[in-house]
């Protein structure tokens, strides 16, 4: 990295040439940007739970991939509304990509003879009366009448299956605006009012809100950064050479992950602004240093050149050290994470870069062209104000080093122990807004016809042949049937048994060969609701709220343990609801590995780097505690680890290190030779770098506040629980650290002079 600079000082031109170059190949990665909502690799792991989720998904038909319409009216026994919502079943059908289409229209009664199925609604609607009893009729329908249409009969639900080609959001957005269109059509002028929901209306609400999140908060980001600077130097030319390498940093980190392939998902949304925000902090480190020097009467060239000398290496071990926190991630299950460990990784080195050819180079330049006059370039009245706020720290800490250091390390201990009661937690809308569109329908038809989600558990039928149904297969299905509806009280249940005992409610089992013709008669799609494309399974489906991923555990552990009694044999429940609980509290646990790993590292590094095995242990003090109080407060808040939170603890505690790494680097600078410990050079030390730590913890803060506005929770809390441990890290560096240094330096001492 050293190389970087000093071709950058030595060749203006050619390094020009250079960054315009990399620029122009980042624009062209950003059209190559990519978006994702991150819900297929959210929970793609080599764990059984998923390769089972896996295994079902692909032999039946998922509810999860329906795009549900909810209609309203003042009342449904109105032929007029009633018809609309059937010309629209009609219609759908005939849109390119659907499969089948699922309502109180589909639900068939017994013939009088009772050898076959007819409609249960006429082809000729009749009066208002007689429309409320077959109303009614069909929600006690055993089919399951009651999930299409409300109590009230002023809700009614249409279930959409596209073909299971479909699975990428694109595609899926086209025979959506399809639906939305033939909806729209069929309705218009009867007074029925609709609305889209399921769960790739809500994928795409997410990728919509990722869209603008990257617009907004990397603006936000980049204007924070810059008025900071003004604020912090009290000069326009200098907060634009000093937030221009920032700038350029996120242009070629959004290239490269356009380049790369690397998606912005709801994991790596954030991490563009994190890189902003980052790179701005290395910039003013350097822009504080130059100050200093131009200040003591070095000439300019001399000047940047001491600059780098300086303070380069503490920015190149600061993003080894955020680098290091980002690969950690790489040990992840999950494919998601693990995308944000590789494009974090990749990001943060990139961003140095960024920094330590662009910052210089426009440094250089400013100075040739005047635009930068020696006598204007002063340490910022900000560097003395709070470097005397910095001496008045240090003669407290100084007078009670031990009670200080005492205090932080019983602070630590009692928030580890506070850390490690903590629960992982999930909740499956946790990535997007709840007052969103979609979500809010969602909520309604949840409220108002039951949940669309299911704890799944698939069966095999070892007696049938394919295209068989065997009575016993039938009688074993439905004993397991039977004990989960037991083991989920007022939950809806749904399995071929519900056809069977429509069809023979005395003796469903003997219906096998009359529910066979009937399944012989559906549609593929429609067909592996039920049993598998090969007829080797059946499913039983058991719709629940997402009330959040230990309930739902608790419940389909519940569900298991029913179903593998009434079975014989070990039966283990799955679906998107299932193994998201359950992968999620395994991947959560990875993430605390994967914090532990970046600590390890982290105080290694530190102790390579200053050759010191003081530094190195010491440094890890004020770096847990943020983490460790913060972790503490969400175990008793009852928050628990959440993706986020795991995610940010990780991530943030790569971010609060380069504190400490700049006060070291800034106490190697100060202290004799062979005394690192040096009492004086530990006050000068945190003097003379006290300000810049404060006004890159500003810079930090106020840029993570643009997450404030991002269109998904997720992200807020994220920049909430990061800003958090950057000021807490702050406050540990400025006043625990320096007091841990005296201490043991006043141990070491004692230890020494004794004989």
């Amino acid at each position: 990295m050293e190389r970087l600079t000093a071709g950058a000082l030595r060749h203006p031109p050619t390094t020009i040439l250079l960054a315009l170059m990399l620029t122009a190949l980042a624009f062209f990665g950003l059209t190559r940007l990519s978006f994702d909502d991150g819900m297929r690799a959210a929970f793609q792991s080599n764990s059984d739970d998923y390769a089972l989720f896996e295994n079902t998904r692909n032999a039946f038909t998922s509810p999860e991939s329906d795009i549900l319409i909810v209609f309203e009216a003042e009342d449904f026994a109105d032929p007029v509304a009633l018809e609309a919502v059937r010309s629209f079943v009609l219609e759908v059908q005939f849109i390119d990509g659907i499969d089948h289409v699922m309502s109180m229209f589909s639900l068939r009664r017994i013939d009088a003879a009772g050898t076959g199925t007819r409609p249960l609604f006429p082809d000729e609607l009749e009066n208002t009366g007689a429309l409320e009893r077959l109303l009614d009729n069909g929600r006690s329908h055993p089919l399951g009448g009651d999930r299409f249409l409300s109590a009230d009969h002023r809700r009614m639900l249409v279930a959409v299956a596209l073909e299971a080609s479909i699975v990428d959001i694109p595609t899926a957005r086209v025979v959506r605006e399809g639906i939305d269109e033939t909806a729209r059509e069929t309705i218009d002028g009867t007074g029925v009012r609709y609305s889209l929901t399921g769960m790739l209306p809500v994928r795409e609400a997410i990728i919509s809100g990722l869209l603008k999140d990257q617009v907004t908060l990397n603006f936000l980001g980049a204007v924070a950064g810059f008025l900071m600077c003004i604020v912090v130097f009290r000069s326009i030319p200098l907060a634009l050479l000093t937030g221009l390498p920032a700038v350029a940093a996120l242009i070629w980190v959004l290239g490269t992950l356009g380049l790369t392939g690397v998606s912005v998902n709801t994991v790596t949304n954030a991490l563009p602004v994190l890189i902003l925000v980052l790179a701005f902090a290395d910039s003013m480190h350097l822009s504080f240093e130059l100050c200093r020097q131009i200040e003591s009467g070095v000439d300019p060239d001399e000047a940047l050149k001491t600059t780098f000398r300086n303070i380069g290496p503490a920015c190149v071990l600061t993003s080894i050290t955020t680098a290091v926190a980002f690969a950690a991630l790489l040990l992840s299950s999950s494919a998601l994470v693990r995308s944000l460990g590789q494009g974090g990784t990749m990001a943060v080195m990139i961003s140095l870069a960024a920094v330590l050819i662009v910052h210089p180079l426009l440094f250089k330049l400013g100075f040739r062209i005047g635009l930068l006059k020696a006598t204007r370039i002063t340490a910022p009245r900000f560097f003395a104000e709070t470097g005397r706020a910095g001496s008045g720290v240090m003669r407290f800490v100084s007078a009670r080093p031990f009670i200080v250091a005492g205090t932080g390390i019983v602070a630590l201990i009692v928030s580890t122990a506070g850390y490690a009661t903590i629960e992982p937690v999930y909740s499956f809308f946790e990535n997007i807004e709840r007052s969103d569109t979609a979500v809010q329908t969602l909520d309604t038809v949840e409220g108002s016809t039951g949940p669309v989600l299911s704890i799944d558990v698939p069966l095999a039928m070892p007696a049938s042949g394919v295209g068989v149904l065997d009575a016993a297969d039938l009688a074993r299905l439905g004993a397991v049937h039977e004990a989960v509806r037991e083991a989920a009280p007022g939950s809806a249940v749904t399995s071929l048994w519900n056809i069977a005992r429509w069809l023979a409610p005395q003796d469903p089992a003997s219906a096998a060969p009359t529910l066979q013709r009937l399944l012989n008669d559906m549609q593929d799609g429609m067909r592996a609701r039920f049993v598998s494309h090969d007829g080797t399974l059946a499913i039983l489906r058991v719709f629940a709220h997402d009330e959040g991923s230990r309930a739902v555990r608790a419940a389909a552990e519940r569900i298991e343990q029913a179903a593998s009694i009434a079975a014989g044999e070990n039966l283990r429940a799955t679906g998107l609801l299932t193994v998201s609980a359950r992968v999620s509290a395994e991947m959560i646990s990875h993430l605390n590995i994967s914090f532990l790993a970046a600590v390890a590292a982290s105080g290694v590094l530190m102790m390579v780097w200053f050759r010191s095995v003081s530094y190195g242990l010491i440094g890890l003090i004020p770096n847990v505690i943020p983490i460790a109080m913060v972790g503490a407060w969400l175990a008793l808040s009852g928050r628990g680890l959440q993706f986020t939170s795991a995610l940010a603890l990780t991530i943030a505690f790569g971010i609060a290190v380069d504190d400490t790494v700049h006060y070291f680097n800034r106490l190697r600078l100060e202290a004799p030779k062979g005394d690192p410990l040096n009492p004086q050079a530990i006050r000068n030390a945190l003097i003379r770098v006290a300000p810049v730590l404060v006004a890159t913890t500003l810079v930090l803060c106020i840029g993570m506040a643009s997450t404030l506005a991002s269109q998904m929770p997720m992200i807020r809390y994220f920049g909430e629980l990061a800003m958090s441990v950057f000021v807490i890290a702050l406050l540990a560096d400025v006043v625990i650290l320096p007091a841990c240094l005296l201490s043991l330096g006043k141990f070491l001492k004692r230890w020494n002079s004794t004989p």
